[in-house]
């Protein structure tokens, strides 16, 4: 009977302690399930707060400028961090370590840009240019030694004095954005001439005869000053120019013929020959346009085309017509002419 009271109560007790460490076991993995619970959400925090911060930056420093590093630590514990550099804050450090971002709501100043056609330039161009003369009213009086005198006229210029133009160019630009307003002058070199060949010279008999006269018109040279008035896209400027031109133009004129020495019966002395030439600065105007192209560093070439007008202009040439027999006549010669001309060129400009 006491052998079996004692088992019993063994038995009993046994069943005791298996119960409490059941008990005391399913405590402790309900405890560590909490903490791996909590865990995993601090872990979720923390990429949550990653995120909001990452969002963050994106507005105050480049795309690719962040990237974060993975600690080396194993384990369910590791988390990426970013070593922070000198001045900055570890964007993946704990939410109570992180002092609140304040995001600025004032636009940072910008400073525009000056301009790529702002500034002075000089440069060079070469081209082609067409003429034209507009010859009229060649007319003119021959006085011969006898006292006779008589009115003649002949075709004083025909055809177009087209040649080759080249020069020098300078000028200053101001670009209001895409606006450019500037202003230029240059000097050009032309070779425009143009001519007659011989003509005849019509004479009455008393006065001469064999008469025979030709003339010329040549410019030399002409100058612009300008105004420009462009639109500036990429690396390009299209304008419109215009101003006042500057051209020297000179009529030669030159003729044969005899004398009359004798009118009773009429007598032609010796064939003599006389020159006379006349040169004038003309002022007229100047309308085209062009398109540059700006190749860097301070270099740009340009494509133009100008149209000259200079109005009509009156010359006077007077000459003495000298025969080997010492008999002199004189002839006064009066030509009319309007020159223009039509330019293109291209030419390269170098801003500083």
């Amino acid at each position: 009977m006491g052998r079996r009271l004692f088992l019993a109560a063994t038995v009993c007790s046994v069943g005791l302690i298996c119960g409490k460490a059941a008990v005391a076991a399913e405590a402790d993995t309900t405890g560590v399930l909490e903490k791996l619970a909590a865990l995993e959400a601090r872990i979720a925090t923390l990429e949550s707060e990653n995120r909001d911060y990452r969002r963050r930056l994106a507005h105050v420093q480049p795309r690719g400028a962040f990237t974060p590093a993975v600690a080396k630590s194993s384990g369910a514990n590791a988390l990426p961090v970013n070593a922070p550099a000198a001045g900055e804050t570890n964007v993946l450090a704990p939410a109570g370590d992180l002092a609140p971002v304040r995001m600025s709501t004032k636009a940072p100043a910008i400073a525009l840009p000056v301009g790529r056609w702002t500034g002075f330039y000089i440069g060079g161009n070469i081209g082609y240019g067409w003429g034209s003369y507009g010859a009229s009213n060649a007319t003119g009086t021959i006085v011969t030694a006898n006292g006779s005198s008589a009115p003649y006229g002949f075709n004083a210029v025909s055809g177009n004095g087209n040649g080759v133009t080249a020069g020098i160019q300078a000028g200053y630009n101001w670009q209001i954005a895409q606006t450019v307003l500037g202003i230029e002058a240059d000097w050009q070199y032309l070779d425009s001439k143009t001519s007659t060949g011989n003509s005849a010279i019509a004479v009455p008999t008393f006065i001469g005869g064999n008469f025979s006269g030709s003339a010329s018109i040549s410019t030399d040279w002409y100058a612009t000053f300008r105004g420009r008035v462009g639109y500036a896209f990429g690396p390009a400027l299209l304008y419109t120019t215009g101003g006042v031109a500057l051209a020297e133009t000179k009529l030669s004129a030159n003729a044969t013929g005899s004398i009359v020495t004798s009118i009773f019966p009429p007598t032609l002395g010796p064939l003599g020959s006389m020159s006379a030439s006349e040169s004038a600065v003309l002022v007229g105007y100047v309308v085209g346009g062009g398109l540059e192209y700006a190749l860097g560093t301070g270099w740009s070439i340009k494509g133009e085309y100008l149209h000259m007008g200079f109005g009509t202009n009156a010359y006077n040439l007077t000459g003495s017509l000298q025969s080997p027999a010492g008999l002199t006549g004189v002839i006064a010669t009066r030509v009319d002419i309007k020159p223009s001309f039509d330019i293109a060129r291209v030419g390269v400009n170098y801003g500083f």
